[in-house]
C-alpha cells in the first residue's frame, strides 16, 4: 500500500510537471509573437524653429520643451510625464534628446526626423500623450496629442500573464493524499511492516513557498 501510494504521488507530480512544461512552451510562443510584432502607432508633428532675427533658424527657441507621458484613455491627460528640454537644439538634436530620454520615456518612445517633421513612435502598449511648451508648435497642455499603444502586444501580454498565473495552480494541483513533491513535501515510502526499510523522496534544492 505504501508503494502504491508513493507511485500515485510521483505520478501526480509528473503530471503537474508535464502540464507546467506545456504552459511554459505556450508562454515562450506568446513571447516570440510579441517580439516579432512591429505594429506601433506613430504621428508626425510640424514643428516651429526659431526664426527671430539674429537667431539660428535651424534651432528650437530657448525654453521649448516636449512632454511625454502615459495617457489616461478618454481624457488625454498625462501621467508619469517626462519633460525633455529641446530649446536651442536642432531637429536632429531634439530627436536624440527624446530617444535618450529620461527614466520614464526611455524605451517607451522612438523619435525620428520625418522630412523636417518630428516623428514620434509609441513603442509601448500604453497610450502616449504628447504636448509641448514654448513655441515649438507641439500641442499645448490640455489638448495633448494621443498616440495609441500597441494593441497586439497588449493582448499578447494579457495572454502571457494569464498563462503565468496558471503555473501556481498547476503546481498546487500536483498532489496526492496531501503530499505535493512540487511544493517540496517529503514522501516516505515504507517497504516492510516494521518500517526498517524505507526511502524518502523530496525535490532537490527545495524552497519554501
Amino acid at each position: 500500500d505504501s508503494m502504491a501510494n508513493g507511485i500515485k504521488t510521483i505520478e501526480a507530480a509528473n503530471n503537474g510537471l508535464t502540464a507546467i512544461t506545456k504552459t511554459l512552451e505556450s508562454m515562450q510562443s506568446t513571447l516570440r509573437q510579441a517580439r516579432q510584432d512591429k505594429s506601433f502607432e506613430t504621428e508626425s508633428f510640424e514643428v516651429k524653429l526659431d526664426v527671430t532675427a539674429g537667431n539660428d533658424p535651424t534651432l528650437f527657441t530657448a525654453g521649448d520643451t516636449i512632454v511625454l507621458g502615459e495617457a489616461t484613455k478618454g481624457l488625454g491627460s498625462l501621467a508619469t510625464a517626462d519633460t525633455i528640454t529641446i530649446g536651442g537644439l536642432t531637429l536632429d538634436g531634439a530627436v536624440k534628446a527624446i530617444n535618450e530620454g529620461t527614466a520614464g520615456a526611455a524605451g517607451q518612445v522612438r523619435a525620428s526626423n520625418d522630412n523636417g517633421k518630428l516623428r514620434i513612435e509609441n513603442i509601448s502598449t500604453s497610450d502616449l500623450a504628447i504636448s509641448g511648451t514654448g513655441a515649438a508648435g507641439l500641442p499645448a497642455s490640455g489638448s495633448e496629442a494621443v498616440i495609441e499603444g500597441n494593441a497586439v502586444r497588449a493582448d499578447l501580454a494579457l495572454q502571457y500573464n494569464e498563462l503565468r498565473d496558471q503555473l501556481d495552480k498547476m503546481s498546487d494541483d500536483a498532489s496526492f493524499n496531501g503530499i505535493n513533491l512540487l511544493r517540496g513535501d517529503n514522501l516516505k515510502i515504507t517497504f516492510n511492516e516494521t518500517g526498517t526499510s524505507s526511502i524518502d523522496i523530496q525535490a532537490k534544492d527545495k524552497q519554501s513557498v
